[in-house]
């Protein structure tokens, strides 16, 4: 997609992927600055991991635990500096160990990098991170600030050089001419090839995490440094946690546990996008004097705007809005629009708000309908719509959007493979309505499980319910109205005698079951009201009619 995305974005795209996973000698350049003093000068190493080797052109520091202990080990000949915690699963084979020390002995070590593509003092050192963790690895990180969210604090922190060589399409620029033209991900390989013959690769193996992808265009995700417009939402973090615990959830496991563990990781909501098209960042910037305007209507882009005819018919989307141009209220400059369109997940977000057009008309409705009762949508939308819904509202009225919510599964194919336009397994609704009818396809829906998990949607799936239960109802009731219309039966006339037994027992029974599937509905329970109509159509037909036959 060529743009920035929220972290509820990449929240929602993880999968599970093999990459590369490699060990990278990065040889010693000068002890002068640290406590750790080398006593084989151009033979000893810092052994670092790494399982995206496309960021080791942008490296610009190592990473240790100062409070970790650390290892010097040699084997065949070489010395090679790693955790001790991780020292027999990184090296391998047999090593003798030299020395130990602390982690802090080695910050300020000066390094030689796989690749040297930039000339500052401030790079290719060590420093002490808390991140650094003793679980998988060397204990020793590469770090890229401009490739990775601990790097870019570590570098912010410690005021690292940011090296940048790849440009917004994920391509190597021609400050890595290795790679230059090269998709990041494609580059890995060659990377790889060149560390192993240059010497500097200690260890190849394939490794398997989770990693993320585009929501909308499945592609691979990079953690890419760049400048980006941002809602301040951690401001209001302890605000979103309470409302949303005031929501009730169905399954509570979402809001307490997707939900509630995303909020509590909460970041700050990276609102801006570089598209060509969509709803525009509403803000503009003078050319002479810097003053920012954040335009929050029409009427305000039309007092505002140099030329208020254009202001006052223009479509209000990018490109189009790009034409307008405002007077500068500090200098009276002309003020250009910042080039971004906005999250899309805040157009939908704000629909509690923007469906009745409020603040400016029908503030009546609104009060009146905010927040919603209820809401529905699939588990994706649990860090898409749903916190977007939540966020927007409790910023602006400090009050969840919606008082329900039952979240819904997914639909997967005959095989149990969640349905997908890119995989092919989607299934027509259309096909199944029009072969076994809608009541068919929705009965399905609210009677095979909780809305909340995943369904089956294949075709003998499906067509269950009208064998089992909608085939009986009707037959039931078209045996009523045969015998009704060949005794010419009015119900304003033919009340009928006492009645019977079994009259009085199906009639407590029609009465049971509607106390039963009142009191579920009204606690957001589908399935249940749909087990107990199923139990009483068996009855009317198997029981009521068969024995009341004349």
């Amino acid at each position: 997609c060529g743009t920035g995305l929220s972290s509820h974005e990449v929240a929602q795209g993880y999968r599970r992927v093999e990459d590369p996973s490699i060990s990278v000698r990065m040889r010693i350049a000068s002890d002068a600055d640290s406590n750790y003093k080398q006593e084989l000068p151009g033979k000893t190493a810092l052994l670092t991991w790494t399982t995206t080797p496309w960021t080791l052109p942008a490296n610009v520091a190592l990473a240790v635990a100062a409070d970790a202990t650390y290892v010097e080990v040699e084997i065949e000949g070489e010395r090679l500096i790693v955790a001790k915690d991780l020292a027999e699963s990184a090296i391998g084979g047999d090593y003798r160990l030299v020395r130990g020390f602390p982690g802090a002995d080695l910050i300020g070590l000066a390094y030689e990098p796989p690749y040297r593509l930039i000339d500052d003092p401030r790079a290719y050192r060590v420093h002490s991170a808390d991140f650094v963790n003793m679980e998988e690895g060397t204990g020793i990180v590469h770090t890229a600030p401009a490739f990775g969210e601990d790097d870019y604090n570590l570098g912010r922190e410690k005021d690292l050089p940011f090296f940048h060589p790849v440009d917004l399409s994920g391509k190597f620029t021609d400050e890595f001419p290795l790679c230059a033209g090269t998709f990041v991900k494609e580059a890995d390989r060659e990377i790889v090839d060149d560390l192993k013959e240059r010497g500097l690769l200690y260890r190849y193996a394939p490794y398997e995490h989770d990693y993320p992808f585009c929501w909308r265009c499945d592609t691979p995700l990079l953690y890419y440094a760049m400048d980006s417009w941002y809602i301040k939402t951690t401001a209001v973090k302890d605000e979103l946690i309470e409302n949303n615990r005031k929501i009730n959830w169905y399954p509570m496991h979402v809001g307490e546990g997707r939900l509630g563990d995303f909020l509590e990781n909460l970041k700050d909501w990276a609102l801006s996008r570089d598209r060509y098209w969509g709803t525009p960042l509403n803000l503009w910037v003078c050319d002479a004097c810097g003053e920012t305007v954040a335009v929050g209507s029409r009427k305000e882009l039309v007092d505002l705007a140099i030329d208020p005819d254009l202001a006052r018919t223009v479509e209000l989307h990018r490109p189009y809005i790009d034409r307008v141009e405002l007077r500068c209220p500090k200098c009276g400059g002309a003020m250009r629009r910042v080039p971004n369109v906005i999250d899309t997940w805040f157009d939908s977000g704000s629909m509690h708000t923007a469906q009745w057009h409020y603040p400016f008309e029908n503030e009546d409705e609104f009060k009146e309908n905010f927040p919603a009762d209820f809401i529905s949508e699939g588990v994706d939308q649990t860090r898409g719509w749903f916190y977007t819904l939540l966020a927007t509202s409790t910023i602006l009225y400090g009050l969840p959007a919606f008082k329900n919510c039952v979240v819904t599964g997914l639909g997967l194919d005959e095989n149990g493979v969640k349905m997908s336009k890119s995989k092919g397994n989607v299934i027509d609704p259309w096909d199944l309505i029009g072969k076994y009818g809608a009541d068919t396809l929705r009965w399905y829906l609210y009677s095979s499980s909780a809305p909340w998990k995943s369904k089956r949607l294949g075709e003998e799936d499906v067509k269950e319910p009208l064998y089992k239960f909608l085939d009986t109802l009707k037959n039931s009731y078209d045996f009523f109205a045969l015998y009704a219309s060949i005794d010419r039966f009015d119900p304003a006339r033919d009340r009928g005698g006492a009645p019977t037994v079994l009259d009085r027992w199906i009639l407590s029974r029609l009465s049971s079951t509607t106390a039963e599937v009142v009191a579920a509905l009204d606690s957001y329970d589908v399935v249940s009201p749909a087990a107990a109509l199923e139990r009483f159509v068996d009855e009317l037909s198997n029981w009521y009619i068969r024995t009341s036959r004349r």
